[in-house]
C-alpha cells in the first residue's frame, strides 16, 4: 500500500505472507514480513535522494524455527551532473541462533556484493545476520554506463555467529548498448574475507540480443 501525497516523500507498507511447501526437515522459508518504506528526493532539480525502510519477520507456517528478526536500510544519494553517489548501510538482523531475516524471494546478486558470498542456499543471508555498509559511484562516459561500488560487511549478532568481521568486497561494471538491440557488459568483483567463507574475484561478460 503506497501513499504519494507527501511534497517529498513516497511512502508504502507491505506485508509478505509465504508458506513454502518443501519436503526438506528444515522448511525455513516459510516466513512473515510487515514492514514500512520511505524514498523521496529533494533540492534543486531533486538532486539529493533518500532510502529508509524498517521490517518485522517472524517464522510462519510449517516453519521448524521460532524467531523474530529486524530489517533496517538507510540510504542516501546525491545526483552531480553525469555522476550519482550513493551511500547505504543496510542490516538482515538475527534472533540469536533462533533465526535470522531471510530474503528467499530476493533477486539476491544484486544484494550483499556481486560475489555471492551470503546466498546461503538461497536465504540471502546467514547465521548472526549482516550489517552492510556500502557506497557506490556510477555515471555515464560516451554512451557507455559505468559503476563502482565498495561493500564493508560486519555481524549483526556476534555471539550467534562467532564473528565480528565478515569481509568486504569491491566491484566495477560496464555496459553498453548498441542499435537499442545488443548489449555488452563487463563486470568484476573482489571480495577479501575476514571470519566468513574465503578470498574469492569473480569476472563476467555478457552479450544480449533483442528481436
Amino acid at each position: 500500500l503506497t501513499y504519494s501525497g507527501l511534497e517529498n516523500a513516497k511512502v508504502t507498507g507491505y506485508y509478505y505472507d509465504a508458506d513454502t511447501d518443501l519436503t526438506v526437515a528444515d522448511d525455513k522459508f516459510s516466513i512473515s514480513t510487515v514492514g514500512l518504506r520511505v524514498t523521496g528526493t529533494c533540492g534543486d532539480d531533486n538532486m539529493f535522494g533518500y532510502t529508509a525502510e524498517f521490517a518485522k519477520q517472524t517464522d510462519n507456517a510449517d516453519n521448524t524455527r521460532d524467531y523474530s528478526a529486524n530489517y533496517y536500510l538507510l540510504e542516501s544519494s546525491v545526483a552531480l551532473d553525469a555522476v550519482t553517489i550513493k551511500a547505504g548501510y543496510e542490516v538482515l538482523g538475527a534472533d540469536g541462533d533462533d533465526g535470522e531475516f531471510i530474503t528467499p524471494l530476493a533477486t539476491l546478486h544484486k544484494f550483499q556484493g556481486w560475489t555471492d558470498k551470503f546466498l546461503n542456499l538461497g536465504a540471502g543471508n546467514i547465521t548472526g545476520g549482516i550489517q552492510d555498509a556500502y557506497i557506490s559511484v556510477s555515471g555515464k562516459v560516451a554512451d557507455v554506463k559505468l559503476s563502482a561500488v565498495y561493500h564493508d560487511f560486519e555481524s549483526d549478532d556476534s555471539s550467534a555467529s562467532g564473528m565480528d568481521e565478515l569481509g568486504s568486497e569491491w566491484g566495477v561494471s560496464a555496459s553498453k548498448s548498441f542499435n537499442k538491440k545488443y548489449g555488452l557488459s563487463v563486470k568484476y568483483a573482489d571480495y577479501s574475507a575476514d571470519g566468513h567463507s574465503e578470498d574469492t574475484k569473480k569476472l563476467w561478460v555478457t552479450a544480449t540480443a533483442n528481436f
